[in-house]
């Protein structure tokens, strides 16, 4: 288990597994830790963030040639009437850049911050990014637009939100020698 996200509540946990390329999704009750959802080679999720109410999760995979790698969503409420459906795509936000990676979901429920990644690499390894961010419109995700934009010779990676969702902090880094595939410029 490598990358991991919990609820608000730290009632679940998400742990992807596999590693580059691979991306398996495990997720566990953690009242009564149990799997709520196995499935260690999917190729389905790199990196994820939990409603605030968590019964949602947002997810990116940005490892293989598909066409899309923008924003998954998967139902994770996983009780007794909702649990055929547990851990199960329910929706896709496509981002109109390379790729999604490293989502944070809003405190508030309103917005989601997320690596937009320049190079395509692998998530775990985005490249020349700059800071997306998605709002909740009526029922859909709108408005994806740059909250910090891309800049010659740095990369701006992983948001995370304040607890009041008024601001964002972000890992920036001043590439050496201004060469964004640096590895001392990505995202890990």
């Amino acid at each position: 288990v490598g990358c991991h996200a919990i609820t608000r509540d730290c009632r679940r946990i998400l742990g992807t597994v596999g590693g580059i390329r691979s991306g398996g999704m495990l997720l566990y009750d953690l009242e009564s830790f149990t799997p709520l959802r196995a499935e260690p080679s999917a190729n389905i999720i790199q990196f994820g963030s939990f409603s605030p109410d968590g019964s949602q999760l947002v997810g990116v995979f940005g490892d293989d040639d598909r066409a899309d790698r923008g924003l998954t969503f998967f139902d994770t409420r996983c009780d007794a009437t909702s649990m055929p459906t547990c851990g199960q795509i329910v929706s896709h936000v496509p981002v109109e850049g390379i790729e999604a990676s490293h989502p944070a979901w809003s405190p508030d429920g309103a917005h989601i911050a997320y690596t937009d990644v320049g190079i395509d690499s692998v998530s775990q390894r985005p490249e020349s990014g700059a800071i997306g961010i998605v709002d909740r419109g009526a029922g859909d995700w709108v408005g994806r637009r740059f909250l910090v934009p891309r800049v010659a010779g740095t990369s701006r990676i992983n948001p995370d939100w304040a607890p009041d969702s008024a601001s964002i902090v972000f890992t920036e880094s001043t590439c050496p020698g201004g060469d964004l595939s640096h590895m001392d410029c990505n995202g890990d």
